[in-house]
């Protein structure tokens, strides 16, 4: 009984990890079919920026739109992010801008950020059928010139 509670009990704490880590998003509209060249910057997503956010444009509705698609953005920071997950991986989007006083785009930089696991690293070592702890090494013995005698104390 204890383990299927273990086991409902992992389930549902995996589900609300994964699902708030972005497992079941996806890559936002914006970002479709672009190749996956990682790094803090990205030329693909830039250029993918640069084409749908010219320079010139209003920054509001730029803004608007990077919210509409479910990235969290900081005017005041003028930094953007959405991530996602497709397993093994965990990706995140980013949005660099500067804009002039009256609010114009002067210049878009986007940088796509990834990180991937072995799945192999990832499963549990037990199933949930039976708890069986991985079996210990056994612990060294003492070194007997260590080990304090009645003599010495």
């Amino acid at each position: 009984m204890l383990a299927i509670l273990l086991c409902i009990a992992g389930g549902l704490t995996w589900n609300a990890v994964l699902w708030r880590s972005g497992w079941f998003k996806k890559a936002p509209e914006i970002a479709k079919g672009l190749p996956a060249f990682a790094g803090s910057e990205s030329r693909p997503w830039t250029r993918r920026l640069n084409q749908t956010f010219p320079i010139g444009s209003r920054e509001a509705p730029m803004l608007a739109a990077l919210h509409k698609q479910g990235f969290v953005v900081d005017p005041t920071t003028r930094h953007a992010a959405y991530g996602w997950a497709v397993f093994p991986c965990v990706y995140t989007l980013t949005v660099t801008w500067r804009a002039d006083e009256l609010g114009r785009v002067r210049a878009v930089q986007g940088g796509l950020l990834n990180a991937c696991t072995d799945p192999k690293y990832l499963l549990p070592e037990t199933r949930c059928r039976g708890f069986r702890p991985r079996p210990q090494a056994p612990a060294p013995a003492p070194d007997p010139s260590l080990v304090p005698t009645a003599q010495s104390a």
